[in-house]
């Protein structure tokens, strides 16, 4: 059940169960992230496979960006849009948390999303196309993405402790951490191996420096920072990887 709530909170899947999540199956399902994450990267992975019989491959990056969006239902890139309209506010803490809140998004958060998604673009498109690293790349960086939402909701102060924020640190437990990071490092390093490793480190010290910062400007960390996180640790996980091939490290 608890996997269950993780893929319904964190995809579009039509999944049997309608009724409402209970604060405890929300709070709980934050273990199964990176396990969610690794179906998302299998259906890119295969998705991607098929594209490149038909397509070239610059516009099957294009395909396999928004197939991510649609797939995740583009949660966390609201997150990261309304964070990013947020922090850009003056006033304090509390204020820029309502702004989050806040179902439109401004500017600043249609700035921020379009810059990652050319980053995320620009990012896989520099790989290899022709060999495995491609694929296995599709399957493992929305693992390290939503590994890094995990961290998040254990390791920084909620901004509320109610609702969905105060359900998500109600539910974060050191064997859940634990869980989620041996799942999200053993997917990797069987994919990328040493290269893996050190993609692993560059997001945790991405998705850390992050937190610190979020929580300094918003009193501590919500939903929609959660979801910022891990549309930036994807980004980090591409960008360093893109860089390990380009100075010949993987």
């Amino acid at each position: 059940m608890k996997f269950l709530a993780a893929l319904r909170y964190l995809t579009t899947i039509p999944l049997p169960l309608r009724r409402p999540l209970s604060p405890g199956e929300i709070g709980a399902s934050a273990l199964f992230f990176p396990l969610v994450g690794l179906v998302i990267g299998l259906f890119l992975a295969a998705s991607g496979w098929l594209l490149k019989l038909l397509f070239p491959s610059a516009l099957v990056n294009v395909l396999i960006i928004g197939g991510l969006a649609a797939f995740s239902g583009a949660r966390q890139l609201g997150g990261l849009a309304h964070t990013a309209d947020g922090l850009v506010s003056h006033a304090g803490p509390e204020t820029r948390l309502r702004i989050t809140d806040d179902k439109r998004v401004g500017s600043f958060g249609i700035i921020a999303v379009a810059a990652l998604l050319l980053l995320k673009y620009v990012a896989l498109d520099s790989l290899p196309q022709s060999q495995s690293l491609w694929l296995y790349a599709l399957i493992y960086f929305p693992v390290l993405g939503r590994w890094a939402m995990v961290y998040a909701i254990f390791s920084f102060r909620g901004a509320r402790p109610s609702g969905p924020d105060g359900d998500f640190k109600r539910g974060a437990r050191w064997y859940g951490m634990l869980a989620a990071t041996l799942i999200a490092l053993g997917v990797t390093f069987s994919l990328a191996r040493l290269p893996g490793l050190v993609i692993m480190a560059g997001v945790f010290a991405v998705a850390g420096l992050l937190g610190l910062y979020l929580k300094s400007r918003f009193g501590g960390l919500n939903i929609a920072a959660y979801g910022a996180v891990g549309e930036l640790a994807e980004a980090t996980a591409l960008v360093m990887l893109s860089l390990l091939v380009h100075i010949g490290l993987a």
